[in-house]
């Protein structure tokens, strides 16, 4: 069984990518929601405070465990696959995530960029790697970078 469960963290506030990605007004018009990985789930919360329709899935922390049957606008995908080792796998997400989607709905993956703690596995046992490159290769285009995060998206 994957570590990857073991990175996510509890937060106060949504993550720096959600709230740019609010900024962007990426959300407006947008009728559905899936965070797909979402670790204990303050982005959820945060854009069902805002009034949206969203779910939140995440196999490893409860209360999210259940998987979704409903086909969404919009799949977020934040600070999963950098916690990924197996190539595979992480293909196997993005499939998944894409199955989430409703036509001409979007994929938004972040991943870390922050390339000098990225640098495999850390002594909690978990895989923390750098893996902006595959998702280029993998055909998602990179919508915006900072020093710590990228956000590449489909659709």
């Amino acid at each position: 069984m994957s570590n990857s469960y073991k990175t996510a963290i509890h937060r106060t506030t949504p993550s720096a990518p959600l709230r740019w990605l609010d900024s962007q007004r990426v959300f407006d018009s947008i009728d559905s929601i899936l965070d797909f990985g979402c670790g204990h789930g303050r982005d959820v919360l945060y854009l069902r405070e805002a009034g949206k329709m969203v779910h939140g899935y995440d196999k490893y922390i409860k209360p999210w465990r259940t998987k979704s049957f409903l086909k969404y606008d919009i799949v977020l995908c934040t600070y999963v696959l950098n916690t990924i080792p197996d190539e595979i796998e992480r293909q196997e997400i993005i499939q998944e995530c894409r199955n989430y989607l409703v036509d001409n709905g979007r994929l938004l993956v972040t991943i870390r960029a922050d390339k000098k703690v990225l640098q495999g596995y850390t002594t909690k046992g978990t895989w923390q790697g750098y893996v902006g490159e595959w998702c280029q290769n993998l055909g998602l285009k990179l919508l915006h970078k900072t020093s710590g995060w990228e956000i590449y998206h489909e659709g």
